[in-house]
């Protein structure tokens, strides 16, 4: 005999299965058509599932604007659907221009975007993020996000007789 059964989509956790194995022999003569019952457990595993976050938009700043720090640029962060073994996710930035930055792009935990740009420099980089979280790839399990990107530009500040204006 083989068992078989479909699980429902995203389904986690157990369910004890009676079985009662029931013959057309008769009860005649004191004969019985029915077994004992058995009993066994399904046990339905969690499988880690990638980790979702909403982007905010692109970032403009000016020409030797210092260090910067944009609170809650990214939102919505989750390290999985409920019931994803997940409890943390990491962020790694990747700018197609490294030289815009004195220090590249990072996101925390939080959503905090940070850079700085390099001094004297300006231009446009695009970034790519792509988030992991912890739950690993045990199982099917997928532990990141698929690359997403925003851009960063460092705008000039215009040039009077030779001279920066602007605030500095």
């Amino acid at each position: 005999m083989t068992l078989t059964f479909t699980l429902k989509a995203g389904a986690v956790g157990g369910a004890t299965v009676t079985v009662v194995a029931h013959d057309d022999g008769g009860t005649d003569n004191g004969g019985s058509d029915t077994s004992a019952p058995q009993a066994f457990l399904i046990e339905i595993g969690s499988v880690n599932q990638p980790p979702t976050f909403k982007l905010g938009g692109d970032v403009v700043v000016n020409q030797n604007d210092g260090p910067q720090s944009v609170v809650n640029w990214a939102t919505e962060i989750r390290p999985g659907p409920p019931g994803s073994p997940a409890t943390r996710v990491t962020f790694t930035l990747t700018a197609d221009r490294p030289e815009l930055f004195a220090a590249p792009p990072e996101l925390a935990q939080d959503g905090t975007l940070t850079f700085t740009p390099a001094p004297g420099l300006y231009g446009t980089g695009t970034v790519s993020v792509v988030a992991r979280n912890d739950g690993g790839t045990s199982n099917g399990g997928i532990d990141t996000s698929t690359p997403r990107t925003f851009t960063i530009r460092i705008a000039s500040l215009p040039r009077i007789d030779g001279q920066i204006s602007g605030t500095i």
